[in-house]
C-alpha cells in the first residue's frame, strides 16, 4: 500500500508531465502545498524555462487560497519577494511536496531553496535528487534552516522522479533530445485526416514554439502541404526551424517542396537534407513528426517517442502495412508516462537499447 507521501508525491509527477517538453532546457518538476489536515491547497509545475519554478507557484496559489487575496503576480522575482515579506507565518505547519530537489543557486529565477528556507514549512519531502553543480544542494540549505527534509527512497519512487527528467537529462548529458511525436487513432490509424483534438494539438504547437527544429519527411510535404507553424499555441507564437528528409534529390522534387506553404513562414531556416545523416541531430530539442517510415529511417537518433492515441475509430486501408512496419523494426520500449490531454492519451516512450 502506497502511503499518504507516496500518493502526494505521485500526483506532483503528474502534473508535471503535463508540462513536459515545455519546459526545456530546464526539467519539468512539480509541486504540492498541503495542510496539517493533509488537504491539498494547491498542485502546481514548472511550466516554461525563464518562468516561476513549480515550488514557487505552489506557494503562490497556497498563499491566495489561505488569504482569500488575488496577487496577479506572475514574474518570478516579484512572488519571491512578495510571499518573502508578505508570508507571516502561513507556511509553518504546511508541507510542500516537489519532485526534484528545490534549486539553490540565481539563474533566470531566484533559488527556491532561499524563499523555501524564509517560509519555513514544516517538512519539505522530496522525489529526485539535484545533482547538477550550481543548482544543486537546495535540501542542504533547508536542513540549516531547521526543516524538516525528507527524500522519498523507494525504489520505484526514485524511478518515477527520474523518469520525469529523463528529456532534461538527455538535453543535459547529450546535447540533444530527440523526439518523435505520432498522432494515431486507436486502431493504429495515423493517416486519416485530423485526428487529435484540440487540446492535444494546442500541446503539440506549443512544443514547437521551444524546439530547435521540426523535422519532417518529403513525403509528407508532397501528401499533406503543411503549414507547419504554431498558430494553436498559447505560448509565445516562435515557429520552429524546418528540417526536411527526402531521397529524391531531382531538381523537380527540390521545386516542388520550396512550394510548400511552410517556406513562407517568415524568420525560418528550413534545411532539405537526402540522407539521415545531413539532418543536425547531434544538438538541440528536435521534434520529428511524422509516419513510421520516418521513425525508421531515425530510429538509432530518437530518444523519445510520443503517440497521441485518440479514442476514435476510422477505416483505413493502410493499417496492415503500418503494423507490419511496426513490427519489422524490433524494437522494444519503457513506457515512461502515459497523460491525459483531454479526449487524447499521451504515451511517452523510451527505446530500450543494448
Amino acid at each position: 500500500m502506497l502511503t499518504k507521501e507516496q500518493l502526494f508525491l505521485s500526483a506532483c509527477i503528474d502534473e508535471a508531465w503535463s508540462f513536459q517538453g515545455l519546459t526545456l532546457p530546464n526539467p519539468a518538476v512539480g509541486a504540492m502545498i498541503i495542510d496539517k489536515n493533509f488537504n491539498i491547497l494547491s498542485i502546481k509545475a514548472h511550466q516554461k524555462a525563464g518562468d516561476a519554478h513549480a515550488e514557487v507557484l505552489a506557494l503562490l496559489e497556497a498563499y491566495e487560497a489561505l488569504t482569500q487575496q488575488k496577487t496577479n503576480l506572475t514574474d518570478p522575482a516579484q512572488i519571491h519577494e512578495f510571499l518573502s515579506t508578505h508570508h507571516n507565518g502561513l507556511f509553518y505547519d504546511k508541507t510542500i511536496f516537489v519532485t526534484l530537489e528545490p534549486c539553490n543557486h540565481y539563474g533566470k529565477t531566484p533559488p527556491c531553496a532561499k524563499l523555501l528556507s524564509t517560509l519555513k514549512p514544516k517538512q519539505v519531502v522530496i522525489g529526485a535528487q539535484d545533482i547538477w553543480g550550481q543548482s544543486a544542494g537546495g535540501s542542504a540549505r533547508l536542513k540549516e534552516a531547521k526543516i524538516s527534509t525528507l527524500f522519498l527512497d523507494s525504489k520505484a519512487d526514485i524511478k518515477r522522479a527520474t523518469d520525469l527528467l529523463y528529456p532534461f537529462m538527455c538535453l543535459k548529458n547529450s546535447h540533444h533530445f530527440n523526439l518523435f511525436k505520432l498522432a494515431m487513432r486507436i486502431n493504429g490509424d495515423y493517416k486519416s485526416g485530423i485526428i487529435s483534438c484540440e487540446a492535444s494539438r494546442i500541446f503539440t504547437h506549443n512544443q514547437r514554439t521551444i524546439a530547435t527544429s521540426l523535422i519532417i519527411s518529403g513525403n509528407t510535404i508532397r501528401h499533406d502541404s503543411p503549414t507547419l507553424d504554431c498558430r494553436f499555441a498559447t505560448y509565445a507564437k516562435h515557429n520552429p526551424n524546418i528540417q526536411i528528409l527526402t531521397k529524391d534529390s531531382s531538381l523537380q522534387n527540390l521545386n516542388a517542396l520550396r512550394n510548400a506553404p511552410l517556406f513562407a513562414i517568415p524568420n525560418r531556416e528550413v534545411l532539405i537534407a537526402h540522407s539521415p545523416n545531413d539532418l543536425i541531430l547531434d544538438s538541440g530539442y528536435n521534434i520529428i513528426e511524422g509516419g513510421f517510415g520516418l521513425f525508421a529511417s531515425l530510429s538509432h537518433h530518437i530518444d523519445a517517442l510520443l503517440i497521441h492515441i485518440s479514442p476514435t475509430l476510422a477505416h483505413t486501408q493502410i493499417l496492415h502495412s503500418a503494423l507490419e512496419s511496426i513490427h519489422s523494426y524490433k524494437l522494444e520500449f519503457e513506457i515512461l508516462h502515459t497523460t491525459q490531454c483531454d479526449k487524447d492519451t499521451l504515451l511517452w516512450l523510451k527505446p530500450i537499447r543494448s
